[in-house]
This record gives structure tokens, C-alpha cells and sequence, in this order.
């Protein structure tokens, strides 16, 4: 079975990868104001993948976050596909 356009799990991890290096400038392992990114971009990237609620995302956060994505596309566009 197969489900045109699905991410596998090296996607999934390049992905989160690509993120934290570009958000986290800083370099401390978490996406937070630090990093000068805009607040109002945070508080929407906390809003979906700041799982413990503590302000800031974390690589953790930014994989499972990139995870919770790739099911709810699957779901939409590929319902049959585990």
C-alpha cells in the first residue's frame, strides 16, 4: 500500500533537523524567544508543538510535532494507509 506524497521516517527526521537549525540560532537545543525569532511566530509554534507548556520547543517537541503533521495529512489524504 502506498500513499503518494507520505513522509517516511528519514523524512520526518530531516525535516526536524532542518527546523531546529534554522529556528534555533542560538544553539541551546530549544526554538524560544533567544533566538530572536518573531513572538508572534512562537506563540503559533508553541500553540501546536510545545508539549509541556514551558515556552519554548525543543527537538523532542519539534519531532513529535512534525509527527502529529504527517498523521493528520495521511489521515486527510490517504485514509486506508496506516
Amino acid at each position: 500500500m502506498t500513499c503518494e506524497g507520505a513522509w517516511e521516517c528519514e523524512d520526518i527526521y530531516d525535516i526536524t533537523v532542518e527546523i531546529m537549525a534554522y529556528y534555533d540560532s542560538n544553539m541551546d537545543g530549544t526554538i524560544s524567544l533567544e533566538d530572536n525569532i518573531e513572538p508572534t511566530h512562537l506563540e503559533e509554534l508553541n500553540a501546536y508543538c510545545d508539549y509541556n507548556g514551558n515556552g519554548e520547543v525543543d527537538a523532542c517537541e519539534a519531532h513529535a510535532c512534525v509527527v502529529m503533521i504527517e498523521n493528520e495529512w495521511r489521515a486527510e489524504y490517504c485514509p486506508e494507509y496506516p
